[in-house]
């Protein structure tokens, strides 16, 4: 680059300064030539910095959209306790009315009539046969009266803590309501903040080498990924279950629906080529597990993004990446078709989808052997 300019640059001094004065003019050349240096490399330091930003910022919104995602489903849970509560309230409260009416009138039956005829064959100590026989009622109406009774202070009781849970359940609700909302205005800061970022990494355009440079690391980091995966630390937790992916034949689905974006091994730049598929998938589709297996990684890795790798067993890897955000974590089994994490444009995705490998024993393999399109 240095002496590409000061080629360009030799013919005009020349022309407009004298042979005596060319010796300095090359020296203020190279002065200028060395500020553009500095000024690239500081432009490359603050492109390390402006890709850390958006690191970060992708890395908080997958943290936030799973924590959202979990208190939605806390705020959907609590508002079918309270639902439960009031409905049981009703229920009571019918209850209460129904046993309270039928003992004011049970206590009228028994002042009118039977107490009555007790206290009148009582004075008159005639007719034992019915004396018997009304004290047999009366303690007939009493036993049915103090059951009654019985369940009405129950039910009583019963309402009285359904009304203190329901309450309790509402302060809950508004907690978690409140715990969205903060959630909503965190993600809201990440999402310019990555926004912000990739403005500046955009507005600099990378050279072919750099591209390509970059994209060479990436694949290195993955690469480095799956061999340290490929050896993992002694552990007492079951091994993960045998692959339930059939032969070669297509017939798993994709993890997501959406058109293909480039073919396995198509050739990528500089001597490249693809080792998996990118899926177009809109953000925030969920994305499913080929097969049954155990998530063996769940984390950002620069260029691929939020990352989930399960191992089926036997070898077989299969890979996620450019994750918006993670449903899973490591050690987790998973299910064929299960949603492992939600589509997204993280790490060097140039628009929305899912990348996607399969590797078999370390080697990348074409995913359309084992898979189709949805």
């Amino acid at each position: 680059m240095r002496w590409l300019i000061l080629l360009l640059l030799l013919p005009a001094l020349a022309q407009a300064r004298p042979a005596t004065n060319v010796s300095s003019h090359l020296s203020a050349v190279r002065r200028q030539i060395a500020k553009v240096e500095a000024n690239q490399r500081l432009t490359e330091a603050q492109r390390q910095q402006q890709e850390q930003a958006r690191e970060q910022a992708e890395r908080d919104i997958g943290r936030l959209v799973e924590q959202m995602r979990g208190l939605d489903t806390q705020v959907t849970e609590v508002n079918r306790q309270l639902l439960a509560l009031q409905q049981r309230q009703q229920q009571l409260e019918q209850e209460d009315r129904t046993q309270t009416q039928a003992l004011i009138r049970e206590d009228r039956l028994v002042w009118q009539n039977v107490r009555h005829d007790y206290f009148r064959l009582l004075l008159n100590q005639q007719h034992p046969e019915k004396l018997a026989r009304v004290l047999h009622d009366f303690r007939i109406l009493n036993a049915d009266r103090d059951q009654r009774l019985q369940a009405l202070r129950r039910n009583v009781a019963e309402l009285a803590q359904s009304r203190q849970q329901a309450e309790h359940e509402r302060d809950h609700l508004a907690e978690l309501q409140q715990g969205l909302q903060q959630r909503h205005q965190e993600l809201s800061g990440a999402q310019k903040r990555r926004q912000r970022a990739l403005a500046v990494l955009r507005h600099r355009e990378e050279s072919d080498g750099q591209k390509l440079e970059r994209l060479q690391r990436s694949e290195h980091r993955l690469s480095d990924l799956l061999e340290r995966l490929s050896h993992p630390a002694p552990s007492t937790s079951p091994a993960p279950p045998a692959a339930l992916l059939p032969a070669p034949a297509g017939a798993c689905a994709l993890p997501a629906s959406g058109g293909l974006r480039n073919q396995f091994a198509a050739e990528r730049m500089g001597g490249l080529r693809w080792n998996g598929v990118v899926i177009a998938a809109a953000s925030g589709t969920p994305v499913r597990a080929i097969a049954a297996g155990r998530v063996v990684y769940a984390a950002y890795v620069r260029g691929y993004g939020l990352l989930i790798i399960v191992d089926h067993g036997q070898g077989l890897l299969s890979i996620y990446g450019q994750n918006r955000s993670l449903r899973k974590h490591a050690g987790d089994v998973v299910q064929a078709g299960e949603a492992i994490a939600e589509a997204g444009d993280t790490g060097d995705a140039s628009s929305q989808g899912v990348y996607f490998e399969v590797r078999r024993h370390g080697h990348p393999e074409d995913p359309m052997r084992w898979c189709h399109e949805k």
